[in-house]
């Protein structure tokens, strides 16, 4: 929980279990070394102040919504989010056509182009693969790896948040049906669309700064009327959330998006709803019913 703009809760307790557990190492004696460097922890008796009641109704209420972001799009809210990047789309080639013919013709036209813009495929990888923005921002076509014997082409990228964890791991990713479509349809447009990153600057030739999909995604939501509150990093919480619904097992799903385990899943992730926990009550009582010959 963060107090205006201070640190989270959950952060300040990790931090002080690192912090507490490097002093204790300090006290234990080192190969080659007589005296170890600490005689004693001297907060090894401390610990971090219980929350007021204040505390833990703000704690709760900001669990709660984060709870909210990783529920599954209603379909509104799906239709909401393709109507914004089709109308910032035209904006974007009608904005074009009106610079070109006020004298800016050494500028592409932009109608025949599948996408206008770098944002709009970089939004789709996102919903349809559930990475990290900066995941997205550090994909080079050689993590682009086709099989020819199975005719298969698979996305392998190790996440930025843990290439420097010695147990990091590597995604692979199949890209078939519409992600397939996405990166050729992207591909197509780039003139040297074999190495390096997909996406860049236009300007610089160069890595995209790291939020810039932000201003974007602003006004894809006010174009297509998606809630304000909607944050992009919510596409990766519906992309979980998603595979969760539909019974994918949660090791599998660990592996896809980058998590070394299913615990974090397991933990957030694993909710129903109270329709159907209702539904599901019912069927149970029903079947107990038939089984003792009540009904």
């Amino acid at each position: 929980m963060r107090k205006g703009k201070g640190i989270k809760r959950s952060t300040l307790v990790r931090d002080f279990g690192a912090f507490k557990a490097m002093l204790n190492f300090a006290t234990q004696p080192l190969k080659g070394v007589n005296e170890p460097i600490l005689k004693v922890n001297p907060i090894k008796s401390f610990t971090l102040p219980a929350l007021t009641i204040k505390e833990q109704d703000e704690l709760e209420a900001h669990n709660e919504k984060l709870s909210h972001q990783r529920d599954i799009f209603s379909q509104e809210v799906k239709q909401q989010i393709h109507a914004g990047l089709a109308l910032y789309s035209e904006k974007l080639k009608r904005q074009r056509r009106s610079s070109i013919a006020h004298g800016k013709s050494h500028l592409v036209n932009l109608d025949n182009l599948t996408y206008p813009h770098w944002f709009i495929p970089f939004c789709h990888i996102a919903r349809l693969t559930g990475m990290r923005p900066s995941d997205i921002y550090a994909l080079k076509w050689e993590n682009l790896l086709f099989n020819q014997f199975s005719d298969q082409t698979t996305l392998i990228f190790t996440p930025s948040k843990t290439k420097k964890a010695e147990n990091s791991r590597k995604i692979k990713f199949p890209v078939t049906g519409e992600l397939k479509h996405v990166f050729d349809g992207w591909a197509a447009q780039q003139e040297q669309a074999k190495k390096g990153l997909i996406f860049k600057s236009e300007r610089t030739n160069k890595s995209l700064e790291r939020k810039a999909h932000l201003r974007h995604w602003k006004q894809v939501k006010a174009l297509g009327g998606v809630p304000e509150s909607l944050d992009f990093y919510s596409f990766r919480h519906n992309f979980i959330s998603g595979l969760v619904a539909r019974g994918v097992p949660v090791l599998t799903i660990a592996g896809l998006v980058g998590h070394k385990d299913g615990s974090m899943i397991a933990a957030n992730y694993l909710r129903h709803d109270e329709q159907n926990i209702a539904s599901f009550l019912e069927e149970t009582n029903l079947s107990w019913s038939d089984k003792n010959g009540t009904r």
